[in-house]
């Protein structure tokens, strides 16, 4: 069923989640919000389907001024411009949230507004109607060159409480994201607006380093996990051989993988929408090990996910976490043991598998690998400096 809204056109469905590895559909009705394949699902809170359209209605518009009609400038506040932006629809929640808080905390620094320590409960919300409640146009240049200035101070080897450069750098993309010209410019009457021309702070370029040959993790997942920990020994494969994020392989289904066309076909769904639009695709399966071993496994499947576990996934989630953390949780102890000393071990597997990938290749099948966006990222994140280089030049 679909509602249109301003001659665009929304999906209303029953979610599905799974209880003891069956499936279940919701009760309510949830709104789908999605653009370039990130969505998002809101719940309706009713069955019946006339009921959920008009909600449906009510949510898409969210604050947004009818056709035709502006809001005063002079008297818009932040959490007018905020909630319309969420109208939108254009990013999943999750990713709203995130870029909400960060622009809630650069109008709250240049307002001089306490910033809690706590992210919930009646403290963090007073904090939000407060910074809500600034008004758009007291938002100065001055004042966010001010705020960029201090956090320039802040990155500094010799400040007290020096932070790194990325955490500005993320507030700043997060401003630009949200105030960035678009539709909302015309409803609000705006022809500009304050710290789109900020700059980022430079950073120290990160550069893939591989801590152990992965050869050697390989030949030891295999004597080690394969038997003893099945489970963990998917989760290693997925990461490395296939190049899986944590979550993606958190919530893969059977039904992705292609045995015949050896393929695994990656698309958002109900359960999960992917990290970007080029996460979405189909990722070769190039190791004929690889592929019989997720057969055999698929033969002996238990349920409708990769990775099995008890923990609920879908609506009936309470709390944001992996289903499958406890398998990641021996996966991660097992690869400190052997030397994987890093932040995010298992992403670091998925790292090492692309850094391989072109080494045997090039660096556009690791991005294909990696399924990133731009060629650059690869470059940057997930390419080893290789120093043993040479010429057949003759000096």
């Amino acid at each position: 069923m679909t509602v249109t809204v301003d001659g665009r056109s929304y999906r209303l469905d029953h979610r599905i989640h799974y209880i003891g590895g069956k499936k279940k559909p919701s009760r309510h009705l949830y709104l789908r919000m999605s653009v370039r394949g990130k969505q998002g699902w809101i719940n309706l809170k009713t069955s019946d389907p006339d009921l959920a359209v008009l909600a449906a209605r009510e949510k898409i518009r969210g604050g947004l001024p009818l056709e035709g009609e502006e809001v005063d400038f002079s008297q818009a506040t932040v959490a007018q411009f905020l909630a319309a932006f969420k109208a939108l629809g254009i990013l999943p929640p999750k990713t709203y949230r995130d870029y909400r808080n960060k622009v809630l905390r650069v109008v709250a620094w240049i307002k001089g507004i306490e910033i809690p320590s706590v992210t919930t409960g009646p403290r963090r919300k007073a904090f939000e109607r407060k910074v809500g409640a600034v008004r758009l146009s007291t938002i100065k240049e001055q004042d966010l060159m001010a705020w960029r200035e201090r956090q320039v101070e802040l990155c500094r080897r010799d400040s007290e409480k020096r932070q790194s450069p990325r955490s500005p750098n993320g507030l700043i993309a997060a401003w630009w994201a949200v105030f960035r010209k678009s539709s909302l410019w015309d409803l609000f009457g705006l022809s500009s607006f304050p710290g789109l021309d900020l700059k980022k702070l430079k950073t120290k370029k990160v550069v893939f380093r591989t801590l152990v040959p992965l050869q050697g993790l390989i030949d030891k997942a295999n004597q080690e996990l394969k038997e003893q920990d099945p489970d963990c020994y998917d989760l290693f494969l997925l990461a490395t051989a296939l190049g899986l994020r944590l979550k993606e392989a958190d919530m893969l289904l059977w039904s992705a993988f292609d045995f015949d066309r050896k393929i695994l076909s990656l698309r958002a769904s109900v359960l999960y929408g992917y990290k970007s639009y080029q996460s979405e695709g189909d990722v070769k399966i190039y190791n004929d090990k690889v592929l019989a071993h997720f057969r055999s496994r698929f033969e002996n499947r238990i349920g409708d996910f990769v990775l099995p576990s008890d923990r609920p996934a879908g609506e009936d989630k309470e709390t944001t976490y992996y289903r499958c953390e406890p398998t990641a949780d021996r996966l991660k102890a097992w690869l400190r043991s052997h030397g994987v000393v890093y932040e995010k071990p298992i992403h670091y597997l998925r790292g090492a598998g692309g850094n391989q990938v072109r080494i045997d290749n090039d660096i556009f099948a690791a991005q294909c690998f990696l399924r990133h966006a731009s060629v650059q990222t690869t470059i940057e994140f997930y390419s080893e400096v290789d120093t043993s280089y040479s010429t057949t030049l003759e000096f």
